[in-house]
């Protein structure tokens, strides 16, 4: 009894190979789509490196300190955080990198003494390790507010602008703030844009210092620089995820699409600007075959070698390329005529990103294309997938 024509499940005569689970007897026979699917993999995999390692122009903006301070020694927190936060938003929107005060600077009290108060400003400026600072002097009368902004420019020390705005203590007050802001910056956007530069930047390696200090806090605790370094050190990675698995090919006559969950583990060995993992893979691909004159369940258990390369290990979200192969086991269950079981051979090569979450935890977006060589005809498909991981 047959599936179809094409698909012959019993026992009957097959040559020396035995019985066919899925296909007829013959020779094996890959089609030609699946050369041509396998031979873009190992394209990629060879150009990819090659892309993720090349030197790019990028510019680099100036970069302003934000301070923040009452003018008459009664600070407000509430106050305080909407005028910086609507500072550092405008500043952001026009491309300039944002530092912020540090813990001693934080700490100190302004002078209530106008007199004092400049030279206490002027102090600042001179220590500045930025290219501007913005000073936002506020105080609260009633339901109003007075914020004087001034705009150093740090390498010449001088006052470039100076702004003062009243408004009432209400919703718009952050949008009020944000105008003020453009106002400045449209002063002084010659200075702005004769500071920027370009630089070439090597994108396999750290990004320069300069393009690090003073921009926004990551995404992810783990994009901060220390943090990814003790992510990017732990040997062991442990992954766990899920997959479908998209036919290609004369397979795809049977079935369209199988679930292909997987668990990996890998011993990760650290080179110059990239990491080499070494370790096992194993799966389950479980799909059900129709046929005119019967139906079966079916399913592929892979368990080989994986190889996996990251390249540019210091940047939070890094490219990988993955190389797997080893033995299947092949089973096919028709209520009818039992279980039939055979050894197949698989190979997977696939690329993509790795996104740390934690300095333990991450995940890894990938997409690749997995050969299964039954005999005659080979089964092939795309694994887009979806993984979790832990590193030790």
């Amino acid at each position: 009894m047959s599936i179809t024509n094409k698909v012959d499940i019993t026992c009957g005569g097959h040559g020396k190979d035995g019985p066919s689970l899925l296909y007829p007897g013959g020779d094996l026979n890959v089609s030609t789509s699946t050369v041509l699917y396998f031979c873009v993999i190992l394209l990629v995999l060879v150009v990819f490196p090659g892309i993720c390692n090349s030197e790019e122009a990028t510019t680099v903006w100036p970069s302003a300190l934000v301070i923040t301070t009452s003018a008459d020694a009664s600070a407000i927190a509430p106050l305080e955080e909407i005028i910086e936060e609507s500072v550092v938003i405008e500043l952001q929107r026009n491309n300039l990198r944002v530092v912020m005060p540090s813990e001693d600077l934080l700490q100190t009290t302004a002078p209530d003494s106008p007199i004092e108060l400049d030279s206490f400003l002027d102090d600042m400026v001179a220590s500045a390790e930025t290219n501007f600072v913005v000073v936002c002097l506020y105080g609260k009368h009633q339901d109003r507010i007075r914020i004087d902004f001034r705009w150093y420019d740090v390498q010449s020390k001088t006052l470039a602008t100076e702004l003062a705005i009243e408004a009432r203590i209400d919703l718009d007050l952050d949008t009020t703030i944000r105008k003020a802001l453009t106002e400045i910056l449209d002063q002084n956007r010659e200075r702005i844009q004769n500071l920027a530069r370009t630089v070439v930047v090597d994108t396999s390696t750290e990004t320069d210092k300069q393009m690090q200090e003073g921009t926004e806090k990551p995404l992810f605790p783990a994009w901060k620089a220390e943090a990814l370094e003790k992510h990017e050190k732990k040997r062991i990675e442990v992954s766990l995820g899920f997959s479908p698995f998209i036919t290609t090919g004369n397979a795809s006559e049977y079935f369209k699409v199988g679930l292909m969950p997987g668990l990996s583990g890998s011993y990760r060995i650290p080179l110059a600007n990239s990491t080499i993992g070494i370790g096992l893979v194993a799966g389950y691909n479980g799909f059900p075959a129709e046929g005119t004159d019967a139906t079966s369940q079916n399913s592929l258990i892979p368990v080989g070698l994986d190889v996996k390369y990251w390249m540019g290990g210091k940047f939070p979200v890094g490219p990988f390329v993955r190389l797997a192969g080893g033995p299947a086991v092949f089973t096919v269950v028709v209520e009818t005529l039992g279980i039939f079981t055979k050894l197949v051979f698989f190979a997977t090569g696939g690329i993509g990103f790795r996104i740390p979450l934690s300095q333990t935890f991450g995940m890894n977006l990938e997409a690749s294309y997995t050969i299964f060589f039954d005999r005659p005809i080979a089964i092939t498909g795309f694994t887009p997938s979806i993984y979790l991981y832990a590193r030790f």
